[in-house]
C-alpha cells in the first residue's frame, strides 16, 4: 500500500492568509510533506525499474522451470525408447538365430547354401524389429505417457521455497502442454534462449538502477547535439 502524502502550497496559504473570510489557522496542525513528495516522485523511476526486474526475474524464473521440466520428460522419454528399442533388437537377433538353427537343422532345408539361410534370419529379424517397434510406438509409449502424466512431480526437483512456488505456478501449464502434445516437442534451444534473456535483460534492468541511484535528483541531464 503506498505512502499517502499531505502537501499544500505556502503562496496559497499566504495568499488565502489576507481574506478576511478564509480559515487557514488548521493548516499550522498539519504537516507540510513537500519535500517528501518530492522525493517519492523523483524516486519512482527506480521502484517501476525494481518492479519490472522482479517480474522479469519472476516469470522467466518459471518459464525456465517449465522448459526444464519438460526437457526432463524428454530425457525420460527418449531414454524409455531407447531401452525397449535395445530390448526388440535383441528379441529379434535372437529370433532370427533361432530360426537359422531350426532351418539348419531340418533334414527339409538340408540343401540350401548359408547364405540363403543367414538372408532367411536377417528377414526373420527385420520383421520381428519392425513389429516390436509398431508395438512401441502404440502401446508402451502411451503408457509411458500416462505414467508421466500421473507422476508430474517426478519431472523436477525441489530445491527450496520457491522452487516450490515457481512450480506450483507452472504444474498445471507443464501438465496440460504435455497433454497437448502427446510428449512430442523440442525445446533444447527455446530453454537456452530463455535462459539468455532473462538472465541479461534482469542484469541491465539493475544496471539501469545503480545508474539512476548515481544521478543527483538536482542534476539537469543535458539533451544530445543534434550536430
Amino acid at each position: 500500500i503506498p505512502m499517502i502524502r499531505l502537501t499544500y502550497s505556502p503562496h496559497a496559504k499566504a495568499a488565502y492568509s489576507d481574506v478576511s473570510d478564509s480559515n487557514t489557522s488548521y493548516l499550522r496542525h498539519l504537516d507540510n510533506q513537500r519535500e517528501e513528495v518530492r522525493e517519492a516522485v523523483l524516486d519512482a523511476p527506480r521502484h517501476r525499474l525494481d518492479h519490472l526486474a522482479t517480474f522479469v526475474e519472476t516469470h522467466g524464473r518459471r518459464l525456465s522451470h517449465l522448459l526444464e521440466a519438460l526437457l526432463t520428460y524428454q530425457k525420460k522419454r527418449s531414454a524409455f525408447r531407447a531401452k525397449y528399442t535395445l530390448i526388440g533388437f535383441i528379441i529379434s537377433m535372437l529370433c532370427g538365430g533361432a530360426s537359422v538353427f531350426a532351418l539348419n537343422m531340418n533334414k527339409t532345408f538340408a540343401g540350401i547354401d548359408q547364405q540363403t539361410l543367414f538372408s532367411g534370419g536377417a528377414a526373420v529379424a527385420l520383421t520381428i524389429l519392425v513389429l516390436w517397434m509398431i508395438i512401441l510406438t502404440k502401446y508402451f509409449t502411451p503408457v509411458f505417457h500416462k505414467k508421466c502424466l500421473k507422476n508430474l512431480d517426478t519431472l523436477t526437483v525441489i530445491k527450496n521455497q520457491t522452487h516450490r512456488d515457481s512450480w506450483e505456478a507452472i504444474r498445471n501449464i507443464a501438465k496440460n502442454y504435455l497433454t497437448k502434445t502427446g510428449g512430442r516437442f523440442s525445446l533444447k534451444k527455446e530453454f537456452a534462449d530463455v535462459r539468455r534473456v532473462c538472465d541479461k535483460g534482469s542484469q541491465e534492468i539493475r544496471e539501469a538502477m545503480k545508474e539512476l541511484s548515481t544521478i543527483r535528483h538536482d542534476e539537469h541531464i543535458k539533451a544530445p547535439n543534434p550536430n
